[in-house]
């Protein structure tokens, strides 16, 4: 189940415990197990992403414009990161 993530928080590292925790961003959506949703949530780091999972009928679900926008959000952050490390490839030395 997907949600939208509010505030930076850990997370236990899904598929290698071993790994430690992983680090989920502001504005991002995981995919995560019922039981780690729902800790999000109650913690007030994510929201639900879709009205059927949220087991409190839609009062935790994030609006449609807020997932827009935060997916808005990445792609404009993936295009800037390109965009600094090709300046920084591009840098004399």
């Amino acid at each position: 189940m997907k949600v939208l993530i509010i505030e930076p928080t850990f997370i236990p590292h899904s598929t290698e415990p071993e790994l430690g925790p992983q680090l989920l961003e502001q504005g991002t959506t995981p995919d995560v197990d019922k039981d780690t949703a729902r800790k999000l949530v109650d913690a007030q780091k994510a929201l639900y992403t879709a009205k059927t999972d949220d087991p409190y009928k839609g009062q935790r679900t994030a609006e449609k414009e807020l997932i827009d926008a935060a997916a808005k959000a990445r792609t404009e952050k993936a295009k800037a990161d390109k965009v600094a490390a090709k300046s920084a490839e591009e840098a004399p030395q």
